[in-house]
């Protein structure tokens, strides 16, 4: 469902899907300032919900969400009953189904952490921006059932030194950018060491100035579950600051960068047999004019 397909709607209060329904996405305020809608269930195989899907839809009292559902935009139940009503309760979150889709500033303005019981036990997904901007947040660790860390969430902390989710599946585009203290990141259990980390968005860590390539209880800060990373996820961290011989820069086990400089280039041409190269990140040698040929592909 496209962006704005259903915008001010006014009189619609009612959408049933079909049974065998193949919706996948509804877009940027697909049916915001639907004014009468009171009650909405997404279908099954929905797995985003665009920027101000469902905003100011004033009488939206009941949502039900799937468990397809991984990505949810940035304010996309403002205004309506859900978000009112949990701001007059006073609660710290709303909550719409296991998402937390936005904070109230009022309440958590001075949360210096996140443990794994201030967020509610069944969550399992963080929407767009919930936690961008939070002055005094220092630390952050995610309950066991929380797998989706939503665009630009805990971007722009400027306290934030720790996160530890061991059991986080996505981490969107932005989702800690320019946390400029953020330095010490367990994306796999410090016990096991096992992760269910696979995806970590484009500049997901972008300016966190001085976060490194440090392992933290035997394991990388990029698990080997990882499938893919994006643009300049890592971009003006410290891993930048430290290009290996050859110009290739390293998160974890995954080229992310390349300083540039070499015409010719080896990859695991040094590297031990545990640190071979699982991965290329996306832009990873973006504009590399100096180089002529790689080699070890």
């Amino acid at each position: 469902i496209p962006e704005y397909a259903f915008y001010r709607c006014a009189m619609l209060k009612e959408v049933v899907f079909a049974e065998d329904s193949s919706v996948a996405s509804f877009g940027k305020c697909a049916f915001a300032e639907c004014i009468n809608l009171e009650n909405f269930t997404v279908p099954d195989g929905v797995e985003s919900l665009g920027d101000g899907c469902f905003a100011e839809d004033l009488k939206l009292a009941a949502v039900n969400l799937p468990d397809t559902l991984n990505e949810v935009g940035y304010s996309a139940f403002d205004n309506t009953v859900i978000y009112a009503e949990s701001i007059e309760n006073g609660d710290p979150f709303v909550l719409v189904g296991d998402w937390i889709v936005a904070s109230n500033p009022d309440v958590i303005e001075t949360l210096t952490e996140i443990k794994t019981d201030t967020l509610p036990g069944a969550v399992v997904g963080i929407a767009a921006y919930v936690f961008n901007g939070f002055s005094v947040l220092a630390s952050v660790e995610f309950p066991a059932q929380l797998k989706y860390v939503g665009y630009g969430s805990f971007a722009n902390c400027p306290l934030l030194k720790k996160l530890i989710a061991p059991n986080v599946v996505t981490i969107g585009d932005y989702a800690f950018a320019k946390c400029s203290i953020l330095s010490n990141v367990q994306l796999s259990d410090r016990i096991t060491g096992e992760s269910k980390l696979k995806t970590i968005g484009s500049y997901a860590f972008y300016q966190c100035s001085m976060l490194d390539n440090s392992i933290y209880y035997g394991s990388s800060i990029v698990p080997d579950t990882v499938v893919s990373i994006g643009t300049y996820a890592f971009y003006q961290t410290k891993l930048w600051d430290n290009p290996d011989d050859q110009g290739f820069i390293y998160a974890g086990n995954w080229i992310v960068g390349f300083a540039g400089g070499n015409t010719t280039v080896t990859i695991d041409e040094s590297r031990a047999d545990d640190e071979k190269t699982v991965g290329i990140s996306d832009y990873a040698f973006y504009q590399a004019n100096s180089l002529q040929t790689i080699n070890g592909l």
